[in-house]
């Protein structure tokens, strides 16, 4: 989208925003006076560009109420402002609060990625970083790499790296979250995310629906000292449910279809949400991050990007590619439209993940794409190929045909997540000639 284009999309927002800031701010005396309006409608809390000691202001702003009242000797708690601001929070909130795909909006920013030059190396370990000179030279488990400068976002081994190279060492506990996932046909129990009242260890368990139409509950929170177990516990999953239930009664357990488990990164002793900053010359840092740090994501690597570029003196890229096409979904595309494809290439028209309604055709596509899948859960991820009830049971060895054949390598090589999580271990029965 060219800026012209862009600049007649966002005419009414600027419109009403001009026409609110003007309404707001309407006691055109008020500036020729140098006196603050005292009127009825100061009664009012108004949001938006407008301040309670603005001579121009009509209505009174919240924040500048409460500030009026803080600072008063006559009043001891501002009711009527606080409680205006729980109401709209009531009813607006809401609005404002959404949920997206976490898989969707990693791999889509990752073939984004590649398509501007990035290069991935998958199943390659950071064991040990330092410094030689002018740059960095970064041990890995397949070798060195070298850098002028080096950006941690490790997660829950942030610390380690950290501790490697800064004299302020920092300690990150690993804490699980535990969910449960529930079929499609209980998504519509709730139209937005349930929160309740966070506690000291985050936000705590909510309930949600995703945007595949599924139900989610979770997560726990449980410090632990393994940054590697993922696994999950009948007592976290316990607590998961239980807990869920205050939220919306009589949640039909029975159509769990998986749980599953994940680490977030505690910062101990943080004062900030996030630790974000250049640590050390040319050692930036995104460490620390837990909720809400996948909402936040996409604006912290624009930040971080932007601090290693002016420190460096990069040049934006002239040629960046800004937009992805994203993989055909066969079940979403009208009839008309799908039965056309399926005459263009029949593979769409082989139904492979029942349960999701996954074809032949979107699975080589993301198996070919870049960086494209390489494992079970790969292709899970980007097509929801085994994501169904069966989680699958059913689509599974043929998903391991296609990666066998697009990769090129035998089936006993084949991985369910990357790294040591083979699929097979060989052969049950083997042919003798």
């Amino acid at each position: 989208m060219d800026d012209k284009k862009m600049n007649i999309k966002n005419w009414p927002r600027h419109t009403i925003q001009a026409l609110w800031a003007a309404l707001t701010n309407s006691h055109i005396s008020g500036f020729v006076t140098g006196k603050i309006y005292t009127g009825k409608l100061k009664n009012a809390c108004v949001p938006g560009l407008n301040c309670y000691s603005c001579p121009g202001a009509a209505g009174a702003c919240p924040i500048g109420s409460l500030q009026a009242v803080v600072g008063s000797w006559n009043f001891k708690f501002a009711y009527y402002v606080i409680g205006f601001l729980i109401f709209v929070g009531a009813i607006l909130g809401r609005l404002v609060c959404g949920f997206l795909c976490p898989f969707g909006l990693t791999i889509a920013l990752a073939e984004n990625a590649a398509a501007n030059g990035t290069e991935f190396r998958f199943d390659t370990q950071v064991q040990h970083i330092r410094r030689e000179g002018d740059h960095f030279v970064v041990d890995t488990g397949r070798g060195p790499l070298e850098s002028r400068a080096v950006v941690n976002a490790a997660g829950v081994w942030g610390d380690v790296l950290h501790n490697q190279l800064c004299g302020d060492p920092l300690h990150i506990t690993p804490r699980r979250g535990e969910y449960c996932l529930l079929d499609r046909k209980d998504g519509g129990l709730v139209s937005h995310t349930v929160f309740q009242l966070p506690g000291a260890m985050g936000k705590g368990v909510l309930v949600t629906p995703t945007v595949h139409g599924n139900l989610l509950l979770g997560p726990t929170a449980t410090d632990q000292q393994d940054r590697d177990d993922t696994a999950t516990t009948q007592t976290g999953l316990d607590y998961a449910i239980a807990t869920a239930g205050r939220s919306v009664p009589n949640l039909p357990m029975r159509d769990v279809i998986t749980s599953f488990a994940g680490l977030r990164a505690h910062l101990e002793g943080g004062s900030d949400d996030f630790y974000i900053r250049e640590s050390s010359e040319n050692f930036f840092e995104a460490i620390g991050i837990e909720s809400p740090g996948l909402s936040s994501a996409p604006a912290i690597g624009v930040y971080v990007a932007g601090l290693v570029a002016e420190k460096l003196g990069l040049a934006e890229k002239p040629d960046f590619i800004a937009q992805r096409r994203d993989i055909v979904h066969v079940r979403e595309l009208p009839l008309p439209e799908r039965q056309a494809l399926v005459e263009r290439d029949p593979a769409y028209g082989n139904i492979l993940c029942r349960c999701e309604q996954i074809s032949e055709g979107e699975i080589r596509a993301a198996i070919r794409r870049s960086p494209g899948a390489r494992s079970l859960d790969g292709v899970k991820r980007r097509v929801r190929a085994g994501m169904g009830r069966c989680q699958g049971g059913f689509c599974a060895p043929r998903v391991m045909e296609l990666l066998s054949e697009e990769l090129g390598v035998p089936q006993t090589q084949l991985t369910k997540s990357g790294g040591g999580s083979l699929l097979l271990t060989g052969e049950t029965k083997e042919v003798q000639a």
